[in-house]
């Protein structure tokens, strides 16, 4: 676009990364979707562009909730919660308030989380069935939702006391 781009190193690049490649893709399929901002600020009508985009953003954020849902349900399905268990835990999480708030709402914390559940289902994976490939993706989708959002540490700070007790049950 010509635009210099400031923030190089702010560190919900990633996610933003991911939302240009959504756009990228999404624009293969209408060719009407204008994604660029030199091209926002020049078409006839930015504010029906930016409805569009805004619309588009939020199926994505959608996509993005309905996996973070999935995720749990393979985390707890791992555990060997009973299945009321599960549905009560995911029925809680989706009438939450933050939940629901956070359908509305673009923020790369959403992204980091289920970066983090991908990342602790692989880790657990790992322990079931001693496989190298599931620590290495464990370590690379935890990369990326540290590269979401650096206030995700503090999850994991959880999972370090865990590894003791997840290996004496796997082993």
């Amino acid at each position: 676009s010509g635009i210099d781009q400031e923030w190089y190193d702010h560190p919900a690049t990633s996610f933003l990364s991911l939302y240009s490649l959504f756009y990228k893709i999404y624009s293969f399929f209408d060719s009407s979707f204008i994604y660029k901002i030199s091209d926002i600020v020049n078409s006839n009508n930015p504010d029906f562009v930016l409805q569009k985009l805004f619309y588009v953003t939020r199926v994505f954020d959608s996509i993005n909730i309905i996996l973070i849902i999935f995720y749990f349900f393979k985390i707890f399905k791992i555990l060997l919660l009973k299945d009321i268990y599960k549905y009560f835990l995911i029925s809680t999480l989706v009438i939450s308030l933050t939940f629901i708030q956070n359908i509305s709402i673009m923020n790369p914390e959403d992204w980091s989380v289920l970066f983090f559940l991908i990342s602790f289902y692989y880790f657990l994976k790992y322990f079931i069935s001693e496989k190298l490939k599931f620590l290495i993706l464990s370590g690379v989708f935890f990369s990326i939702s540290f590269f979401s959002k650096i206030s995700i540490l503090f999850l994991f700070i959880f999972v370090i006391p865990l590894i003791p007790i997840l290996y004496e049950i796997y082993s």
